[in-house]
């Protein structure tokens, strides 16, 4: 039954969902991300992203995926240790073309997490 409108009798610029229901999908203000209906209101191929992997941030293109690296984890969580979560490479502006930023949780829950940003030098890429 998935299909276009017309399958289930949905008004204009809804889409028929696979149990006959209508959907309205919702990309109003979005250029990627979910619409809601089980499919996407875009996506973010060109957005740059230097090689990286670009990332959909509230249904805008506005980061991009990093790399893991520079981050003191047991600086911060202590022996116990924890690991990098939602990491991102802010938006590529001039002055930040590769601050990745990362959430990271320790494995005891505490400290409580914290967003930290990678301590690469911008210049020669090593860590600082």
């Amino acid at each position: 039954m998935s299909g276009n409108a017309d399958d289930c009798g949905c008004p204009a610029g809804a889409t028929c969902r696979s149990d006959g229901t209508c959907c309205a999908k919702s990309c109003e203000g979005k250029t990627c991300g979910s619409d809601g209906c089980g499919g996407s209101c875009g996506t973010c191929d060109g957005f740059p992203c230097g090689g990286s992997t670009p990332i959909c941030r509230s249904g805008t293109c506005a980061a991009c995926e990093c790399p893991n690296n520079c981050y003191n984890i047991v600086g911060y969580c202590g022996a116990q240790g924890g690991v990098l979560k939602d990491c991102y490479l802010m938006a590529p502006t001039a002055s930040n073309s590769n601050y990745c930023v990362c959430t990271v949780h320790c494995s005891s829950g505490v400290p409580a997490d914290l967003v930290i940003g990678d301590s690469r030098d911008p210049q020669s890429g090593d860590c600082q």
